[in-house]
């Protein structure tokens, strides 16, 4: 009989600590990453993320700098062209679809390189 109160209570906080914190499978696991835009650069430059990440763009050139698609085959997850983005701002998208994306910034196109996002089949999606 303690036995199985035991068991039982151990259950009830197990269903309890998975509901409300973080997913144990997933301890570990980037759920967001950052790029940063300076000196003209997007670092990284290349990275590869599981699909549902969200990647966030951040200013930090005193320039106006712009995160827009390279090609339309690239189009992925409605990945539209950020707005110009002073020193500071920032630009996020969550991605979804197993995809290769390029991008670049379309203000200052002879300076600044491209960027290579590519998503790849997440374990929990």
């Amino acid at each position: 009989m303690n036995k199985n109160i035991f068991l039982f209570g151990l259950a009830g906080i197990s269903i309890l600590v998975f509901q409300c914190g973080e997913n144990p499978f997933s301890a570990g696991m980037e759920n967001e990453v950052e790029i940063e835009i300076f000196s003209g650069q997007f670092n990284p430059s290349s990275i590869t993320i599981s699909s549902g990440t969200r990647v966030v763009w951040v200013n930090k050139d005193s320039e106006i700098h712009s995160v827009d698609p390279g090609t339309l085959m690239n189009i992925a997850d409605d990945f539209l062209a950020s707005k110009n983005m002073e020193q500071n701002d920032t630009f996020a998208i969550t991605f979804t679809k197993i995809a290769t994306i390029k991008y670049y910034c379309s203000i200052h196109q002879t300076n600044v390189k491209q960027g290579t996002i590519i998503v790849q089949q997440s374990a929990f999606y």
